[in-house]
Parts: C-alpha cells; structure tokens; sequence
C-alpha cells in the first residue's frame, strides 16, 4: 500500500510539472486554464502512477512470500515453508481438478462414440470369422473324404496284391506238396 500512495504523489507532481511547462510554452497568459489543466493532468498522472505502485507493491508482496518460504525451507522450518505454500498449492488443486473436470466432459462424448465404433467392428469381425470358420470346415470335410477315398485305395491295392501273393504262395505250396518237397514259408 506503501508504492501505491508514493507513486500517486509522484504522479500527482509530475502531472502539475508537464502542465506548467506545457503552460510557459503557450504565449497566453491564462491562469484560470491553467489550474484546470493542471489539476486534469495530475489527476491522470497520479492515477497512473497510483496503478503503477498497486502493480508493484503486489509485485513486491508475491516476492517476499517466495522469499520468505525458501528462507524457511534452508532454515529447516519445514511446516513454516508448508504454511506459506499451502494457499497456491491449494489454488493449483482447485485449477487442476476444474480442469480434469472439463477434460472429462470433452472426452466422454469421444469416448461413447469410440466404444459404440467398436462394438461395430467387434460385431462384424464375429460375423466374418463364423462365415471364414464355416467355409474351412467345408472345405476339412471335403480334404478328409478325399483322404479317406485315397487310403481307401491304397488299402484295396495293398489287399489285392497280399491275395495275388497269397494265391501264387498257395499254389507254389501245391506244386511242393505235390513234389513232396518240404514247404519254406518266408516271412517278409
């Protein structure tokens, strides 16, 4: 409050000071013109300088409540340097928390839509896997039939030769018989 009442007085007298000179430039002598211009411009000067020592003596406030804090926090006074911060940590928390607030309400709306989207996607992805897992059965049971006509076959083939074998086997055994010879069965 200080700043603010010097700097109002020093505006004050330096708005008085440019009147009169602004005055002794002019060639008329008119002092009633003169009180009202002067009173005009150091009005405007002294609230200038009045706003000016306001902005200051905040300034000013501001640094000495840092300064007051880190000096308590290199004396070890830790609960004094907490109560000095606790009044902008507390505004921080109140801005943080409208903020996340709003976040919130801006994303939930994108959020819905991304979710719902999803679901789309999900839906159709079932559908295209049951219609592709449909198709592959299809087409196992076409491989499998056509393996089992394949061993099928080669089951028969393999059956008609062990019966050409067994047959020239018998009638080789025959012709031994009928020779008297002994039979040699060889196993393969």
């Amino acid at each position: 409050m200080a700043k603010l009442v010097k700097f109002a007085l020093l505006g004050g007298i330096a708005g008085v000071g440019v009147a009169v000179y602004r005055s002794s430039q002019s060639p008329n002598d008119q002092s009633e013109d003169l009180a009202t211009d002067a009173a005009k411009t150091a009005g405007a000067f002294a609230a200038s300088g009045a706003v000016l020592g306001l902005l200051l003596d905040r300034r000013s406030k501001r640094k000495s409540r840092k300064a007051s804090a880190i000096t308590a926090l290199k004396a070890g006074s830790f609960a004094e340097a907490a109560r000095i911060a606790r009044p902008a940590v507390e505004h921080a928390l109140e801005v943080a928390r409208e903020r996340a607030k709003e976040a919130a309400d801006t994303a939930k709306p994108h959020l819905e839509q991304a979710a719902k989207q999803t679901r789309k996607q999900a839906k159709a992805a079932r559908k295209e896997a049951g219609k592709r897992a449909g198709k592959a059965r299809i087409e196992a049971a076409k491989r499998a039939e056509h393996a089992g006509k394949q061993a099928r076959k080669r089951a028969e083939k393999a059956a008609d030769q062990a019966r050409k074998r067994a047959e020239e086997l018998a009638d080789h055994a025959k012709e031994r018989i009928q020779d008297r010879e002994p039979i040699l069965v060889k196993v393969a």
